[in-house]
């Protein structure tokens, strides 16, 4: 009758009082939460917590479910314990945007095999746009990643703005030249806004680098022949935001999602989930 992410989901509610801390335990948000206990309170029919603009509380019978459901997910997450230390190596498919994977990726990924040493990470970086299309195909279990779209049920890791970023030496050029620029290709998410911010400022522009490679961009506006743009908490070493005289158009905010695949609860993939987020706002 309930399914054990509808009842974690619960659990995390009832030991929070709150839909939105616990959005972020269970890593969904705060409408995928609500649609949750929407659900369990349809197929109980039952009231299962009364609410205020200041806090939730268990009804009665929510007391009453919130036993099973501590019950039922021990039972589950005892069970996943036992086989996981049985099994041979699984593996774990990953996409990664490469602006996360320069900076944050290594710390998560020491943390995740600190704990799960029986599992292979296989981890793919490249551009968001295709990472998350390949996340509906399947070819991924996870994919953290920059979209402009709201995903259903997608959990919001990091949100920075994009600054113009350059090397010692910045190219020259002037508010009434073209803007030497190192670019993702199509249908890269910074491209799009770089590019849109620049054609509503009515600057010209010219394309003089491209590559799906954030080391090979770094190159290029290490070399000096051109300028890009990055998260600010995520500008690659070597690189310096742009100063105001330059006169650039302002870039507007960059946001990072997590995204799996929701109807398969797996503690593994949650527990990664788990590391990725908190390596993307731990100190800085």
């Amino acid at each position: 009758m309930f399914d054990l992410v509808s009842l974690r989901t619960f659990a995390a509610v009832a030991r929070t009082g709150s839909f939105t801390r616990a959005a972020k335990q269970v890593h969904l948000t705060q409408a995928a939460v609500s649609q949750q206990i929407k659900k369990l309170e349809e197929q109980t029919g039952r009231s299962l917590f009364t609410r205020t603009t200041h806090s939730v509380a268990l009804t009665t019978e929510g007391e009453v479910l919130l036993r099973y459901a501590q019950a039922l997910l021990k039972i589950a997450d005892d069970a996943a314990r036992h086989f996981s230390r049985r099994q041979l190596a699984r593996t774990i498919r990953l996409g990664v945007a490469e602006d996360y994977a320069l900076s944050c990726l290594p710390r998560a990924l020491q943390l995740f095999q600190q704990v799960q040493p029986r599992v292979q990470l296989h981890v793919e970086l490249g551009l968001s746009t295709d990472l998350f299309q390949r996340l509906d195909d399947r070819d991924f279990d996870l994919v953290l990643g920059k979209t402009l779209t709201v995903r259903p049920q997608a959990l919001l890791v990091l949100r920075e703005p994009l600054v113009w970023v350059g090397g010692r030496q910045v190219p020259s050029f002037t508010a009434t030249s073209p803007v030497p620029l190192a670019l993702y290709p199509p249908p890269g998410v910074s491209r799009g806004l770089m590019l849109d911010a620049l054609e509503r400022a009515r600057r010209e522009w010219t394309e003089v680098y491209t590559s799906p490679s954030i080391a090979a961009l770094r190159a290029a506006v290490l070399s000096g022949v051109a300028v890009s743009a990055f998260p600010r908490r995520l500008i690659p070493p070597g690189l310096q935001p742009l100063p105001p005289d330059l006169a650039l158009p302002a870039l507007g905010e960059l946001a990072f999602f997590l995204d799996w695949h929701h109807a398969e609860y797996d503690p593994t993939i949650d527990l990664l989930g788990r590391f990725l987020n908190e390596a993307a706002n731990g100190p800085e």
